[in-house]
């Protein structure tokens, strides 16, 4: 019995899983949150384009002033992951830096993802445990 309710209760996270193409993901989505790292308010304005690129605008502020960052590379989904290709930040060329997300929500107007595996050397305030980033289309 419990092994019925159990498969019951997870049947449509699977279901979402296996069926997911991440096409709900293309578009224009905007997100905020605190970020440690800055010490700052953080707004996230995204650009997912169905060629598979993305650009990246973030605001920050906080209590001395703004700032602001710019990013674009490629994205691409396999089940429930989201890949993130950083190449260009404010305009300069990187080396291409994959980071991986767990896709936790997805629908054509809310999406939420957590960092998968991170390197807390490189990835600061992504490395407090329990961020979650949620983003609403604009």
């Amino acid at each position: 019995m419990k092994s019925i309710l159990l498969i019951m209760l997870l049947f449509p996270f699977f279901a979402w899983a296996e069926n997911n193409e991440c096409s709900d993901i293309v578009g224009e989505w905007i997100g905020e949150r605190y970020d440690r790292v800055m010490e700052s308010q953080r707004t996230l304005y995204s650009k997912y384009r169905a060629d598979g690129t993305y650009s990246f605008s973030f605001e920050y502020i906080s209590g001395s002033g703004k700032s602001a960052q710019t990013e674009s590379g490629e994205w691409w989904c396999i089940g429930t992951n989201l890949y993130i290709s950083n190449t260009e930040l404010n305009g300069e060329l990187l080396e291409p830096d994959i980071q991986v997300y767990n896709i936790l929500a997805l629908t054509a107007s809310y999406m939420k993802i957590s960092i998968h595996d991170v390197d807390c050397e490189q990835a600061g305030d992504d490395c407090h445990e329990g961020v979650i980033y949620e983003n609403t289309r604009m």
